[in-house]
């Protein structure tokens, strides 16, 4: 508890009429000295009645409070949290109380302090806005209120200590369908081209009369010289294939671009590729490396499956540790066997770009391969400010080496047939999506 602003005026108001007697019984006539003990009879008067009151808050208000909220959150989204505000007696009279929810520290809160009146015979519902600004998981420690004492001269606060973990997820609304809205409208939006139900697929389709564009070299023969007359083969997209993921968390990763790191913007595209493939009918699956707690999920089919990815990773934030594609490239080669699309999904780095052409060296033997690289957007703007110093001239040419040996090391994966995208962090998810789409029908692996 603590002392409340009544408290704090009476006893300046004690203290000035205090004064006021002292000097007014040595300045005036002496016949006034017997106002002298009246002040120590004000001041009396006073402590007793802070005290009474103090003793008497003790048996103040006590409330039960619960909290009504999602169980899992988007990050930078508002959530909206309810709290129930119920007396555990009876009240006589309305009580203001001041209610204080104990969310995690970090996040933003429409209200910090929630004002209500509580009337007898009923509780109160009351609510405000949080907004999660970082993915894992979060906990509400409890709530907090504070109370008047009956004569208002002091202010009583009370903990109802009630731990709440939460999940904090990528805010994927869109495409779980919270706007409605279906994944090629969407796609469209994002700006990735249409894939083409019927095309240069490995899947037969069917049959059908020859049409003025068929290529003639789906004609089919064998049906034509039945039929008298031209019959094409068409085809679809190949499904039931499998994609895997190859996730770095290594201290690359950590680079800003915007507001999020490379590797939120590496996770965002590859949930997003996600959905695109599972809505494709193909089954996904993922390997994180350079985390201590590697997260491993086989490939599986169905748009389901996206909700367990999430899941998955939700909490991964990017480490301090060096890359090590070796390792990932071995857990992969002994976790799967069957033919796969593999994406990289990482930033190139001069120290490792050698162990990085040898490890994917080693997964074309097997799979398809895609690395997908996020460029340091901050270097290319750094090429671009004038050299004013000696140290602007040290940043300047430590950016033009990095581009330089970043293009040295993209001609190296042309030269051996790797495919590859090196892209800016907030392109990734449409390069990655539209890579997909143009693999898919052309049957690439």
């Amino acid at each position: 508890m603590r002392p409340s602003s009544r408290l704090i005026t009476l006893w300046v108001i004690v203290i000035l009429l205090v004064l006021f007697i002292t000097l007014s019984a040595k300045q005036l006539d002496t016949g006034l000295a017997w106002l002298a003990p009246v002040s120590y009879v004000v001041v009396a008067i006073a402590v007793g009645i802070s005290v009474l009151d103090l003793f008497a808050s003790k048996r103040s208000l006590s409330l039960n409070i619960s909290r009504n909220m999602p169980e899992q959150f988007s990050v930078g989204k508002p959530h909206n949290i309810e709290l129930s505000v119920v007396p555990q007696k009876r009240l006589k009279r309305p009580v203001k109380v001041t209610v204080y929810d104990l969310y995690p520290n970090t996040w933003q809160v429409s209200h910090h302090a929630l004002h209500l009146d509580l009337m007898p015979d009923r509780g109160t519902l009351t609510q405000y806005q949080a907004t999660p600004i970082a993915r894992g998981d979060a906990e509400f420690l409890g709530t907090q209120y504070s109370v008047s004492s009956h004569l208002g001269l002091w202010q009583i606060f009370k903990r109802i200590d009630a731990k709440t973990s939460v999940k904090v997820l990528p805010d994927f609304s869109r495409i779980l369908g919270a706007n409605l809205m279906g994944l090629q409208r969407w796609l469209e939006l994002m700006g990735a081209k249409r894939i083409r139900r019927h095309g240069q697929g490995q899947d037969f389709h069917q049959l059908r009369d020859y049409a003025d564009g068929d290529n003639i070299r789906d004609i089919d023969w064998k049906a034509t010289s039945k039929m008298h007359k031209l019959i094409t083969r068409t085809y679809q997209e190949e499904r039931d294939q499998q994609l895997i993921f190859l996730l770095d968390c290594g201290r690359n990763m950590r680079t800003l671009s915007g507001d999020l790191s490379h590797f939120d913007h590496a996770l965002n595209a590859m949930l997003l590729l996600s959905y695109t493939a599972l809505k494709h009918g193909d089954a996904v699956g993922l390997i994180t490396f350079n985390h201590p707690n590697v997260r491993y999920m086989p490939p599986r089919k169905g748009t389901g499956h996206l909700s367990r990815l999430v899941n998955t990773v939700y909490d991964l934030q990017p480490t301090a540790m060096a890359a090590d594609y070796e390792t990932a490239v071995n857990q992969l080669l002994q976790r799967q066997q069957r033919r796969a699309l593999v994406v990289v999904l990482t930033q190139l780095d001069q120290e490792d770009n050698q162990h990085l052409l040898t490890q994917l060296q080693r997964l074309k033997k097997r799979f398809a391969v895609l690395i997908a690289s996020l460029k340091q957007v901050e270097r290319d703007h750094i090429q671009q400010l004038a050299v004013q110093n000696l140290d602007d001239a040290q940043t300047y040419v430590g950016a033009q080496m990095y581009a330089a040996q970043e293009q040295q090391m993209l001609r190296k994966l042309t030269a051996q047939r790797v495919l590859h995208l090196n892209v800016n962090p907030q392109q990734l998810s449409t390069a990655l999506i539209n890579q997909y789409l143009e693999l898919k029908r052309h049957g690439s692996w």
